[in-house]
C-alpha cells in the first residue's frame, strides 16, 4: 500500500493520570484512631483466634513514620484529641478505650464514629497522607443532608487536586460489644457474641502514598493472608494510569484477526496500522490487557467512548496523495471488554454491517479513544461484607459469630459517586488505521 495520508492533528497525551509507582513524597502523615467503644473488642483477645489488629497497627505506625517527613497521631470519637507516642501504644490495647467522661457522654462515644470530623480535618493540609483506622459502622442519619455532606464536601476538595482514597478491610478476631445496631421500629440494640468483625483502614492522598502503604502492611502483616480475610480498593477520579500511546504497549500484535498488515509509528507516536482486508467472519479487533493501562485495585472502565474522524479514497493514491475526502461512517468501533483485557471491534458489533463501509475503496482512520465512566469494581469487592439498615435487625437475630459493617456499600457507593464527580475522560489512546477494502 502507498503511504500517504490525510492531514489531521493528534490531541496531545493525558497529564491527569493516576501513578503509583513514582517516588513517594515526604509530606507529613496524620494517623487517626477510632476511639469509639465498640472498637475496643479488636484488642481484647479471642482464644483461639489470632488478632491482626494489633500487629496491623505497630506496622502501621511504622509504614507511617517512613513515609513522612512528620507523623501525627490523633483519636476521635465526639471530638479529635492528639496523642503522644505513649498514648498511641495505648491504642493498641484495652485501656485505649476507656472512657472517663460521664455514662451519658460515653454513651454518645459508644455509638458514633465521627468520620465527618476528621475528614473536615484532612482540608488543613491538602499536601499531607491521612490514615483513618476504624470500624466504618456509620449510622444511615450520617449519610443524608448536612451530616452527609460534612463527609463528601471534604474529599471532592482532595479529588480534585488528583488525590486518592485506598480502603483496606480486614476481617479480624472480636471480643467485645457492637453498639448502634438499629431496630425497624426506630430504636437501636447492641450485639455482644460477634467472634469476628472486619475492620478498616481508610488511605487518603496522592496514590503512591497509598500504595507504599498497601505495600508495607501486604508485606508484613498481611503475608500469606487470603484474599477472603482482607479486602483492598482505590477510589480515584481517574483509573488509567498509562496513556498506550506513551507507554509503548502498542504492537502488531495487538490488531488480531487480520493477516498481514503493517505498524508504523509515525513522528508524532502515532502508531498507523496498515492492511488489506476481505469481508470475513472473525471480528477484527484491537487488543490491550487491562493491567497495562488500568490502576490496579481501582474501580476500573465501564463505559469508552470513540472519537473518530474518516477519509475515504477510491483512486490509487500514489498517483492522487490528496485524494481522501471526509467520509460519514457510522456504528464503527466498539468495545467488547473480555476477562481481563479490552478489545475493541474496530469494524462494529457486526462486523462491517451497518457502518456505511463500502467495498473497493480505501479508508483512513483516525480512532481517540477515551474513558467515559468509571466502573463500580470497589462496591463488588466489598459487597459480601454489607449489612443493610433494613436487615440490620434480622441479621442480629441470627447470632452471627462474624458480624458485617453497617452501610458499608452506602459508604462506599458515597465514595464513588464523589470520585464520579470530579470525573474527567481521559485520552487512552489515538490510533490510525490505513486500509483497503477488496472487493
Amino acid at each position: 500500500m502507498d503511504q500517504c495520508q490525510p492531514e489531521f492533528t493528534v490531541p496531545s497525551p493525558p497529564e491527569n493520570l493516576t501513578n503509583i509507582t513514582s517516588d513517594i513524597k515526604k509530606n507529613p502523615v496524620y494517623v487517626f484512631f477510632d476511639a469509639s467503644l465498640s472498637m475496643k473488642g479488636f484488642v481484647v483477645k479471642q482464644p483461639p483466634q489470632d488478632s491482626i489488629y494489633i500487629d496491623l497497627l505497630d506496622q502501621l505506625t511504622s509504614a507511617a513514620e517512613d513515609l513522612g517527613s512528620e507523623t501525627l497521631y490523633h483519636k476521635f470519637g465526639r471530638k479529635i484529641e492528639p496523642l503522644d507516642e505513649r498514648q498511641v501504644q495505648r491504642m493498641m490495647q484495652e485501656n485505649g478505650y476507656y472512657c472517663p467522661d460521664t455514662v451519658q457522654k460515653c454513651e454518645l462515644d459508644n455509638k458514633q464514629t465521627r468520620l465527618d470530623k476528621v475528614f473536615s480535618a484532612i482540608t488543613a493540609d491538602k499536601s499531607g497522607t491521612f490514615i483513618v483506622i476504624t470500624d466504618l459502622f456509620i449510622s444511615s442519619k450520617d449519610l443524608i443532608g448536612t451530616r452527609k455532606s460534612k463527609l463528601t464536601n471534604p474529599l471532592k476538595e482532595l479529588l480534585k487536586q488528583g488525590k486518592s482514597i485506598g480502603i483496606l478491610g480486614i476481617m479480624n478476631s472480636f471480643n467485645g460489644v457492637i453498639y448502634d445496631i438499629p431496630t425497624n421500629e426506630g430504636g437501636d440494640i447492641t450485639y455482644a457474641n460477634a467472634k469476628k468483625r472486619p475492620f478498616y483502614v481508610l488511605i487518603i492522598g496522592d496514590a503512591k502514598n497509598i500504595n507504599f502503604v498497601k505495600r508495607r502492611l501486604e508485606q508484613d502483616s498481611l503475608m500469606g493472608i487470603s484474599k477472603e480475610i482482607y479486602k483492598f480498593s482505590l477510589i480515584t477520579s481517574n483509573v488509567i494510569s498509562k496513556n498506550l500511546n506513551l507507554s509503548n504497549f502498542i504492537n502488531e500484535e495487538s490488531l488480531v484477526n487480520v493477516g498481514d498488515h503493517k505498524l508504523e509509528i509515525d513522528d508524532n507516536g502515532l502508531p498507523i496500522y496498515r492492511f488489506k482486508i476481505s469481508q470475513q467472519k472473525k471480528i477484527i479487533q484491537l487488543k490491550f490487557k487491562n493491567n497495562d493501562f488500568i490502576v490496579p485495585d481501582s474501580s476500573g472502565v465501564a463505559e469508552y467512548k470513540f472519537d473518530e474522524t474518516f477519509w475515504r479514497i477510491d483512486k490509487d493514491c500514489k498517483n492522487d496523495p490528496g485524494g481522501f475526502r471526509k467520509a460519514k461512517i457510522s456504528d464503527f468501533s466498539i468495545t467488547d471488554p473480555k476477562d481481563e483485557y479490552l478489545n475493541i471491534n474496530i469494524f462494529g458489533k457486526d462486523n462491517f454491517k451497518g457502518t456505511g463501509l463500502r467495498w473497493g475503496y480505501r479508508y483512513f482512520v483516525l480512532a481517540n479513544i477515551f474513558t467515559a465512566k468509571n466502573g463500580t469494581a470497589a462496591v463488588d469487592v466489598f459487597s459480601d461484607w454489607d449489612l443493610p439498615k433494613a436487615q440490620a435487625q434480622t441479621f442480629t437475630k441470627t447470632e452471627p459469630v462474624e458480624f458485617k459493617t453497617l452501610n458499608l456499600l452506602r459508604v462506599i457507593k458515597t465514595l464513588n459517586f464523589v470520585a464520579d464527580e470530579e470525573f474527567k475522560p481521559t485520552l487512552l489512546a489515538s490510533i490510525a488505521l490505513d486500509f483497503d477494502l477488496e472487493k
